[in-house]
């Protein structure tokens, strides 16, 4: 379906059908919200749980070649993430947008 043939389909539904395509899509927006809230928290704690292994490694004179950072996601890894969750953000809020639209013109 393209985005063109949303709003037909949107008119043509029944109050009851746009409601449940509304309730539908809620839960995965809040998820995304929680998830990209989350991910700004741990961020913060990786960077700095990094920064202290690279000290600890640091003082031990072990950095150099040898050093691996392995197990932690770089930022370019969650910069993906992070636009990838937003996009689907964007997409529910405006097809939840849409769904309103087309409910209040039926309630009318």
């Amino acid at each position: 379906m393209t985005n063109r043939d949303w709003p037909a389909l949107l008119n043509s539904m029944s109050v009851d059908s746009l409601r449940f395509e509304k309730q539908k899509r809620l839960p995965e927006l809040a998820y995304l919200e929680y998830r990209i809230s989350l991910m700004q928290y741990q961020e913060g704690r990786t960077n700095d749980e990094w920064e202290q292994s690279i000290e600890e490694v640091s003082a031990r004179k072990a950095v150099g070649k040898h050093f691996n950072a392995g197990g932690y996601e770089t930022e370019i890894d969650l910069r993906a993430k992070r636009a990838k969750w937003e996009h689907r953000i964007t997409e529910l809020k405006k097809e939840l947008r849409a769904i309103d639209e087309a409910l209040e013109s039926k309630l009318r």
